[in-house]
């Protein structure tokens, strides 16, 4: 007679597995999400939307741009020692689509590095109108008149909930939620003090 046995193994968030090698997957995903959020704290805010609206969005165009020049740079040679027509077409229609890319991605990379060379001369007006005031937080949620009140973080007048919300309009910091109404709900979306919704 024989007696099954199964192993269940338990990573460090509580979740249990019964395949050795799906737990330690998940607890390597966890080990770099931790990773993760550790070095986004220790960004502080200003660090945080530079690193996530304009540093990882450029890295991103780079490197599609880099892979496009490196298709074009295989496929050039290819058009003029191509004797068959079809085969041709084929290579001419893959430069098309790489030269987009290309293209594209060069356009895209101008214009993160325009904003974020705006952002960094916003940065010192940023960091001078959002100092805490009260260790209270200021942000004016849409349902409600009065700010939340919640302890304040990293040295700015919002909480832990409110420290990363930005304007989704000019992108300066929000200060409130848009508080329109937008087909019959309130729309909700953050704003800054000089922003305001049509709906």
């Amino acid at each position: 007679m024989s007696i099954e046995t199964s192993i269940i193994y338990t990573t460090s968030d509580g979740r249990s597995f019964d395949d050795r090698q799906e737990a330690e997957t998940h607890e390597q995903w966890l080990t770099d999400e931790q990773e993760m959020s550790e070095a986004d704290r220790q960004r502080g805010w200003i660090g945080r939307r530079r690193h996530h609206r304009f540093e990882q969005p450029l890295a991103e165009a780079e490197r599609k741009r880099d892979a496009a020049n490196k298709e074009i740079n295989r496929l050039k040679p290819l058009v003029a020692g191509e004797k068959n027509i079809g085969k041709l077409i084929d290579i001419c229609d893959d430069l098309f689509y790489f030269g987009r890319e290309y293209l594209d991605s060069a356009k895209k990379m101008e214009a993160i590095s325009q904003g974020l060379e705006a952002f960094d001369k916003l940065t010192p007006e940023l960091e001078e109108e959002n100092k805490d005031m009260d260790g209270h937080c200021q942000y004016r949620g849409a349902y409600t008149t009065k700010p939340c009140g919640d302890p304040t973080v990293e040295g700015t007048r919002f909480c832990q909930a409110h420290i990363d919300q930005w304007c989704i309009d000019c992108g300066r910091h929000a200060t409130h939620d848009c508080d329109g109404f937008n087909g019959g709900y309130i729309c909700g979306l953050p704003l800054c003090d000089k922003c305001q919704h049509t709906h």
